[in-house]
């Protein structure tokens, strides 16, 4: 019990539950094949039964020889009993120290598992169920339900593995601020507006279903069978709602490599697994494709359809899942293709990153860096001669709608101020005029959630979600 505790202490930041993780195995197993191959995870399944089942047949062999040895020799084995117990305990009930903190008589296995947190906590099934039945939306009617966003595209992307880490740690922050950064310049620059912050995950380290229920639940999924519960349920989830307002819910999850029977009661009306994703290309060590492709293969099959619903979509990414892998160079979008025609490669065995060596670390990373996007080109100085009499009225509407089109604008311009310039010349000025209006309003913005960069606070850290494949 302790081994698996430390191994799941290790990867989970938890305790070994007997009754819940077992089928935890069967998912270690799978993202083992997709790292190493299966023959070797194979391999080490085989080592692993052969080493548990050595180590319980010598200990009972040795328990054996002992035992024997204290009834051929009773006398003796006896006294030494008692010459070693006497100052055993008096040294417990004093609480000897020889090393500041470590007692020289510890009954250490015995207080681990009396104190050890219990498997499955009493009635906890029933208490979930009672949570999840208390739903305030459930009979609310799809018109009523987010009508902030009727008619817009809802993208919801998981990039796991890292959390918070990779914004505050010195190691990992700067080439990932600098990605940050530049996007904060180009969402600015086409109109648009961010907010980031931090959410606690009932995860750590792996099992990261658990945290995708928990969002789309509003409920505390914590454990496989709080998310069985929650997956064999009717409960109205995020995407449930998306779909009943009447948009096209699609899970984009080139990680799950076979049907997901829960989706439907989950509320996705289509899932693009691994086999439906089309993808011809090399794998990267577990990762099945490259995130490049993901977001490819979802513009062409979803978003740039035309006469269609508007769309709520979960996009689970996988190159970017853990730090060991290889990570696939981005390339031109026209050269993508089906994984072969231009696709980045696999240069680099997994092994090659394997590594706790920084020299290794610190090479993706910089190679990484090196994708941060380009600002948008500044327009300043080619403003029309003709707009100039109304820059300040276009202004005033830009500050108000940010993404107000240039065409509406010149409509009204033409329409009700007696405007006799082309839309050409109203789109060029519109063009400088919105990064540089979109660059003040966010200076005034006193919102600390503002921009892509979540604000960063004391507190534990804890690392975000990783995956490992369901």
């Amino acid at each position: 019990m302790k081994t698996l505790d430390m191994g799941f202490f290790a990867i989970l930041a938890r305790p070994f539950d007997p009754v819940m993780d077992w089928t935890l195995f069967q998912d270690g197993m799978r993202f083992l094949a997709g790292a190493i191959g299966p023959f070797a995870a194979i391999g080490c399944l085989a080592a692993a039964v052969v080493f548990s089942t050595a180590l319980l047949i010598l200990t009972a062999g040795a328990v054996r020889r002992l035992t024997r040895l204290f009834i051929q020799h009773n006398a003796v084995a006896s006294r030494a009993v008692v010459v070693i117990a006497v100052p055993w305990l008096a040294c417990a009930v004093l609480g000897t120290q020889v090393v500041p903190g470590v007692r020289v008589a510890a009954a250490s296995t015995v207080v681990y598992l009396q104190h050890r947190p219990a498997a499955t906590r009493p009635h906890d099934r029933e208490s979930f169920a009672a949570n999840a039945a208390a739903d305030s939306f459930a009979d609310t009617p799809g018109k009523e339900l987010l009508p902030g966003l009727r008619g817009k595209d809802v993208v919801l992307t998981w990039v796991e593995s890292y959390g918070r880490s990779a914004i505050e740690d010195p190691g990992l922050a700067p080439p990932v601020t600098a990605v940050l950064d530049a996007g904060n310049r180009q969402l600015r620059a086409a109109g648009f507006g961010s907010r980031s912050g931090f959410l606690t995950s009932p995860t750590t380290g792996g099992g990261s279903w658990l945290a995708h229920g928990t969002l789309l639940s509003g409920l505390w999924i914590d454990n496989q069978q709080r998310y069985d519960d929650f997956a064999a349920s009717h409960r109205l989830t995020l995407t449930s709602a998306f779909r009943r307002a009447h948009w096209r819910t699609i899970g984009v999850m080139p990680g799950n490599d076979g049907p997901w029977p829960q989706s439907e009661s989950l509320g996705y009306d289509r899932i693009y697994d691994a086999q439906d994703m089309g993808y011809h290309g090399p794998r990267f060590s577990w990762a099945t494709m490259p995130d490049q492709y993901t977001f490819l293969r979802f513009e062409h099959t979803e978003h740039a359809r035309g006469n269609r619903p508007p769309v709520m979509a979960e996009i689970t990414l996988v190159s970017s899942h853990a730090p060991w892998e290889p990570v696939p160079r981005l390339i031109k979008w026209g050269d993508v293709g089906d994984g072969f025609d231009g696709m980045a490669t696999a240069e680099d065995k997994p092994e090659a990153i394997l590594t706790r060596d920084p020299r290794t670390v610190r090479k993706y990373l910089a190679d990484d860096a090196e994708c941060v996007p380009p600002a948008a080109p500044s327009r300043l100085g080619s403003q029309p001669r003709l707009i100039e009499p109304f820059v300040e009225l276009v202004e005033s509407w830009l500050r108000t709608d940010l993404r107000l089109k240039a065409s509406v604008i010149h409509e009204r311009l033409v329409a009700d101020y007696g405007f006799t310039g082309h839309y050409q010349r109203v789109k060029m000025f519109t063009a400088e005029a919105r990064p540089r209006i979109a660059a003040e309003l966010a200076e005034q913005d006193e919102n600390p959630l503002t921009g892509l960069h979540p604000p960063i606070r004391g507190g534990a850290r804890r690392s975000g979600p990783s995956r490992l494949g369901r």
